[in-house]
């Protein structure tokens, strides 16, 4: 439904902009406090977003205006809003938009409207900000993963210490014979690192007692760039350890087993050997 709901909606807003130009009388009322409605809606969810502790980003003009959702966003927005009043006002008075666009001087008017907007969506948010570093002073980027206990972030997830991410598929050979593995590695970096599977998918079983989590919409792959399965990464264990993403069978049980050498802690005689 939400995959229909982004195709649908941009031709919903064309159909929109089209009867606002040529309807007349009550069909043109509904239409612009159609508009508002949107608008509105549109500025409640920026308003929304900027309060949330994550940054989030938004694309609603393409490319023009892509970039973190900031307080310039919430301006376009609350512009759209009153732009969207205005014409409403109008067409409950009896005018048409067409006629006010038409008219001598209105048309100053709009070219301020029209510049002020394009000079919002042009602006953008700045440099977005770094993500703020982990523990070790290693920058964990923000992804969501959802387990039994319900939606859990990447760095909430590492505040405790490392955590080895072990991408699997359900019905994937070597994700299955991985998946064999993970209790053996969760055992060996008892103390060391949690081990945690994820799925893109709930998984019918799972064969093991690692606990694992379910990435929405596989955001956590694109965003730890993770190009296939069973892949694995390492959070949140300093820059002397390498994080990964390894992909493939052989491949992720070799990084495993040097993670667990490099994590494990050096006995003083072996360090006094060297």
């Amino acid at each position: 439904p939400e995959k229909v709901g982004a195709w649908v909606l941009p031709y919903a807003e064309l159909l929109l902009a089209v009867g606002l130009v040529i309807l007349r009388g009550w069909p043109l009322v509904a239409t612009t406090a159609t508009a508002v409605g949107l608008c509105v809606a549109y500025a409640v969810v920026v308003a929304r977003a900027l309060g949330f502790p994550e940054p989030v980003r938004c694309a609603c003009f393409g490319r023009l205006g892509a970039g973190r959702v900031s307080r310039t966003t919430l301006a376009r927005n609350l512009v759209l809003v009153g732009t969207a009043v205005l014409a409403l006002a109008a067409a409950w008075s009896g005018e048409s938009v067409w006629r006010l666009l038409t008219t001598d001087g209105s048309w100053v008017l709009v070219a301020c409207v029209v510049a002020t907007l394009s000079a919002l969506v042009a602006a953008g948010p700045g440099a977005e900000p770094a993500p703020p570093p982990d523990a070790t002073g290693v920058a964990v980027p923000y992804g969501q993963l959802v387990g039994e206990t319900g939606m859990v972030t990447l760095r909430e997830l590492t505040r405790e210490g490392p955590v080895l991410l072990v991408f699997l598929s359900s019905g994937c050979g070597s994700c299955r014979r991985t998946g064999e593995r993970l209790d053996g590695w969760a055992a060996e970096l008892a103390g060391l690192a949690e081990v945690a599977a994820v799925y893109p998918h709930e998984p019918a079983q799972t064969g093991f007692d690692t606990a694992w989590y379910v990435q929405p919409d596989t955001n956590v792959s694109r965003v730890l760039e993770v190009a296939g399965t069973p892949a694995a990464v390492l959070l949140g264990a300093g820059p002397d350890v390498p994080a990964g993403p390894i992909t493939g069978e052989d491949s992720v049980r070799r990084y495993v087993q040097q993670t667990i050498t490099r994590l494990r802690p050096t006995p003083p005689g072996d360090t006094e050997a060297r």
